[in-house]
């Protein structure tokens, strides 16, 4: 992702790994919230599992083709 925001933009992109706590902060979580412990569990099995899909799946999920990060980035972020 950081290399695909960079490329679009012209500008360097770093990403970091933050604290579950800090994670929360930024969501507006409370650690002690089933929001919260949810977010972290799913975002733990992401980041130990990676994400990935299937395209058919998404194609009948959708009712469309899918577009890739960087087509989704170009045309929502950068307009």
């Amino acid at each position: 992702m950081e290399r695909i925001l960079s490329e679009l933009t012209g500008r360097r992109g770093t990403s970091v790994l933050i604290s579950d706590a800090g994670f929360l902060t930024a969501a507006h979580r409370d650690a002690d919230s089933c929001a919260g412990q949810t977010l972290l569990t799913k975002f733990r099995h992401y980041n130990a599992n990676s994400f990935c899909g299937n395209a058919f799946t998404l194609t009948q999920i959708l009712g469309r083709e899918p577009v890739t990060l960087r087509e989704y980035m170009k045309k929502n972020l950068l307009g």
